[in-house]
């Protein structure tokens, strides 16, 4: 299942700490420009949108700043955010690599898939330099193999992937905590202790929001306009957690009957638009034409200098089918995690509710199972199944209050593995990425 990193001994905690640093300095890494703590600032910036300050006092040696940041995402529940990055960053790195093998098995899919797109950008390169200094006859062959396309479908699945995880990430972290701070707020909105933990929460989601707003921009207009009618509903959401604040040191009684905007205004964003967004990642990748190539450069006579290049071929069709089967088993998952939803709210006729989730649970039911058949062999897959049958169980015997506790055990490890495939899907996404460079290349030859 998803690793619970919050649980993580101080030996392990020491672990991490010292693959970041290594991450960070090892000698695969160009420091001559750059030290570690600008390299590490990087890092942060881009998977945190904020600054490394924010989360360590950068006036101590290296080694101390990246444990103020390992413990300081520790509490926030995003370690498992840094580990993904410092793999992203540093793929080669032993010491990162060991601690994903005792702590974050998950990830390590992503060393297979990146060793795949290494050769990949080995392969092309190598085209991309031959190409160039080819006859005419090959250099034509290869001008009619649809690089510019590739390019531009790899970058329009960047741009709905990133659109699509932000949304994922204000659903599945952020979320959960604003709601149990409105939830608390709204029993004691004189308390200080309450209104400032809302605060805190609201502007987290106002910031995520404008960084959501800003991805828009570079979006196809039909796209961008849908997200900014939806943004405008999340913002319109921040506003009113503000004004309910304000009228907590008005009049708490009004603070307390004033409507929440969690399911009037973000629930509805956040039930729609990251399924259209992966509806849009799907069309790209269906669109991918990465099969053209690989028989394109097949039928090219080119000669290649090492393994790894001539691997290329079989590694590009390993990516492309990759990426299709993580869009289509992401797809299966968002559509369970959507159904099973309906009933996570504590119901308040508990007959109905067994009822309505015998009848209509069924297909979801069925589709996890095959979900879990098709990747038997991964270590999240026994425990979902565990956790189904025990829900199916408690359900025949129709107690309302165990099989509430067996559904909601089972919708965290649902919910659990569909953020695991997401964080999967962005991976793949990211690897693709790596190829716009010699991409760019055999366009221009």
């Amino acid at each position: 299942m998803f690793e619970d990193l919050t649980t993580l001994d101080g030996e392990a905690l020491q672990r991490l700490t010292d693959a970041v640093v290594d991450a960070m300095t090892g000698a695969n890494v160009d420091t001559t420009q750059v030290n570690a703590e600008n390299l590490l600032n990087r890092l942060v910036h881009r998977k945190f949108s904020q600054q490394l300050i924010m989360f360590a006092d950068v006036k101590q040696p290296f080694p101390g700043v990246v444990f103020e940041l390992v413990m300081s995402l520790k509490k926030k529940e995003r370690l498992r955010d840094l580990v993904e990055a410092v793999v992203d960053f540093a793929p080669e790195n032993q010491l990162c690599k060991a601690f994903c093998e005792k702590h974050t098995p998950s990830l390590l899919i992503r060393y297979t898939n990146k060793v795949a797109a290494s050769k990949a950008n080995s392969l092309l390169t190598h085209v991309a330099a031959t190409g160039a200094a080819s006859a005419n006859g090959m250099r034509q062959k290869l001008s009619a193999l649809p690089f510019a396309r590739t390019r531009t479908s790899i970058d329009l699945l960047k741009k709905f992937k990133g659109v699509h995880k932000q949304l994922h990430h204000i659903d599945f972290q952020l979320l959960r905590v604003l709601t149990k701070a409105d939830e608390a707020f709204r029993k004691n909105p004189s308390g200080g202790a309450e209104s400032e933990d809302l605060n805190n929460h609201n502007v987290e989601l106002a910031g995520n929001i404008r960084l959501l707003e800003a991805m828009g921009a570079d979006l196809p207009e039909g796209d961008k306009k849908l997200l900014g009618r939806n943004v405008k509903n999340l913002k319109a959401a921040v506003d009113r957690f503000g004004q309910s604040l304000k009228l907590a040191e008005i009049n708490p009684d009004e603070a307390i009957a004033s409507e929440s905007p969690i399911n009037s205004l973000i629930g509805p964003v956040l039930a729609t638009l990251p399924a259209y967004f992966h509806a849009r990642i799907r069309s790209q990748a269906e669109q991918l034409p990465i099969g053209e190539i690989i028989n394109g450069l097949a039928s090219v006579n080119i000669p290649f200098p090492d393994q790894e290049a001539k691997d290329g071929l079989g590694a590009l069709a390993q990516l492309r089918s990759r990426l299709l089967d993580l869009v289509s088993e992401h797809d299966l998952w968002q559509r369970v995690d959507a159904d099973l939803r309906l009933y996570a709210k504590q119901p308040t006729k508990e007959a109905e509710w067994l009822q309505d989730v015998k009848e209509l649970t069924t297909d979801s039911l069925a589709d996890i199972d095959g979900l879990c058949g098709l990747r038997a062999t991964a270590p999240w897959a026994k425990d979902m199944v565990d956790s189904v049958k025990e829900f199916q169980t408690k359900l025949d015997a129709g107690n309302f209050k165990v099989t509430r506790n067996a559904f909601v055990n089972m919708l965290g490890q649902v919910r659990n593995r569909f953020r695991e495939a997401d964080f999967e899907l962005d991976g793949i996404c990211h690897d693709l990425i790596t190829m716009d460079g010699p991409l760019n290349q055999l366009t221009n030859i």
